[in-house]
């Protein structure tokens, strides 16, 4: 093994070990007790927010690219003779 590799293991290892972790809190008692139970379980917060950012995200790169499209159309209808 080389030393990447033994480096990229080692760094998957501490990134499998801090998933585990974050499983293991969301299957927790406290986590699963209801929205009342937000300040001991901020991992579902944090789930919710990823997702709407990613959701925005998403949107907007669409948003920029329909954007172009419509503007090189135009262009291109423009120039046609």
């Amino acid at each position: 093994m080389t030393p990447v590799s033994a480096r990229y293991a080692l760094m998957y290892n501490e990134r499998l070990s801090v998933l585990k972790l974050r499983l293991a809190a969301l299957k927790s008692f406290r986590c699963r007790a209801g929205p009342q139970s937000e300040v001991f379980c901020p991992e579902t917060f944090l789930n919710v927010i990823a997702d709407k950012l990613a959701y925005t995200s998403a949107m907007f790169i669409n948003i920029e690219l329909l954007d172009q499209f419509f503007y090189q159309v135009s262009s291109f209808i423009t120039l046609q003779p």
